[in-house]
């Protein structure tokens, strides 16, 4: 059967029915059924949120469902190089938002392919 998974406490958790904390993976069957998968490493959960922060700042862009494969193929390069450049400079802030930057377009390509038929 489907499985979908749910990653709770990053964000809001939207299975309201689980009782797992932030550091639970969540795996919901095709009934509905809350299955514990084990925990979530903090370096994730750090991570996803500091994601969900750079995706929330730019939520007045209107998301990415609408995006092309090669617009998104195209920001990831565009991504590297600011990652790069970063890395180069050796700053630590720009280095991490950076890496999150490119983590979310993975993440927006990986979501808009899964959803395909």
């Amino acid at each position: 059967g489907e499985i979908m998974i749910i990653y709770c406490g990053v964000g809001d958790c939207i299975h309201n029915e689980c009782n797992y904390c932030e550091t639970e993976t969540v795996e919901i069957n095709k009934n509905g059924q809350c299955i514990a998968m084990g925990k979530v490493r903090p370096e994730v959960i750090k991570f996803a949120k500091l994601m969900e922060k750079v995706l929330r700042r730019h939520d007045y862009k209107g998301g990415w469902k609408n995006c092309t494969g090669n617009f998104l193929l195209a920001k990831i390069q565009e991504e590297c190089n600011e990652l790069t450049r970063a890395m180069k400079s050796n700053s630590r802030k720009d280095i991490i938002d950076e890496c999150a930057d490119l983590a979310n377009i993975c993440m927006m390509i990986a979501d808009i392919w899964s959803s395909q038929n």
